[in-house]
């Protein structure tokens, strides 16, 4: 009985979809922090670890956003949205710089 139940519980757990940060992206991740400043730089926060990213994320919980490239708006938006409607991203930073900017958001469906 004991073998069936570890069975049953390993299946399950493999089908899971693991949320994490690796060099340069953060994939399968919800957005869990958004921190907007007025200097024209959105800090994004998500539920992996961004100390993985191998960048020097912003206190080791941040990528950033520089608002002044011509597309951050839409990669803003993506974010909003994903956060609201508590949809699952892949985030990918550039890792050869530090502070981890973010270049591209994709919003997952179900």
């Amino acid at each position: 009985m004991k073998k069936l139940l570890s069975i049953l519980m390993l299946s399950s757990i493999s089908g899971m979809a693991f949320a994490e940060c690796t060099v340069g992206v953060c994939s399968n991740v919800e957005v869990d922090r958004v921190y907007a400043t007025v200097g024209n730089t959105v800090y994004v926060g998500t539920t992996g670890d961004e100390r993985n990213l191998g960048c020097g994320a912003i206190a080791d919980v941040y990528g950033k956003l520089d608002m002044t490239n011509p597309s951050a708006d839409a990669v803003y938006s993506a974010i909003l949205a994903a956060q609201m409607a508590k949809k699952k991203i892949i985030m990918k930073v550039d890792e050869n710089v530090a502070g981890c900017p973010i270049s591209y958001v994709v919003v997952l469906g179900d």
